[in-house]
C-alpha cells in the first residue's frame, strides 16, 4: 500500500512541474498554415450586423463566404458556402453550398439570394495585403467566416 502510495505522490508531482504554454494572442489572431503560409494579410471586421432590410438585429447567426483575391487585391467571384440565420425561437435559413444540385450551378434559392447583394458589398470592405517575399502561386481563393450579431 505504500509502495502505491509513493507512487501516486511521484506522478502527481511530475505532472504538477510539467509547463504548458499558449501560443494564441487574444488580443489578434493571425492563422499560419505552417505548409504553404499565406501571401496576403486580411483585415475584415468579422461580427456584423445585417441591414433592417435583410432581418436587422433580428437575426443572428454565420456565413461563410468564398471568393478570389483578384490582381489589384480586390475580392471577385463571391460564392455563398454557408448561411446560417436563427431567431430565439426558429431556424430561418440552413443554406450549405452544394446542398442540391443547384447550388453546385452557382442558383441559390430565392431566400438566399436576396443576401448576396449585402456579401457583395461587404466584400469591398475587406483590406487584403500582399505579404513580401512569400509566393502567391494558386493561392488566390480566400473564404470569410462572418457572424450575425
Amino acid at each position: 500500500m505504500r509502495k502505491l502510495f509513493y507512487i501516486l505522490i511521484i506522478a502527481l508531482l511530475l505532472i504538477s512541474s510539467c509547463k504548458s504554454s499558449s501560443q494564441v494572442n487574444i488580443q489578434k489572431e493571425v492563422i499560419i498554415d505552417p505548409i504553404f503560409p499565406s501571401p496576403y494579410e486580411v483585415e475584415y471586421k468579422s461580427i456584423v450586423a445585417l441591414p433592417d432590410s435583410l432581418g436587422g438585429s433580428r437575426y443572428k447567426g454565420l456565413a461563410a463566404i468564398e471568393g478570389r483575391i483578384n490582381d489589384d487585391l480586390k475580392i471577385e467571384g463571391i460564392k455563398i458556402m454557408k448561411l446560417l440565420l436563427y431567431t430565439e425561437r426558429d431556424t430561418v435559413i440552413d443554406y450549405y453550398f452544394g446542398k442540391d444540385s443547384l447550388s453546385l450551378k452557382n442558383i441559390y434559392p430565392q431566400d438566399v439570394c436576396k443576401y448576396l447583394p449585402f456579401f457583395e458589398d461587404f466584400v469591398k470592405t475587406v483590406i487584403v495585403k500582399k505579404r513580401e517575399g512569400i509566393s502567391n502561386k494558386s493561392m488566390g481563393q480566400i473564404t470569410l467566416i462572418l457572424r450575425f450579431r
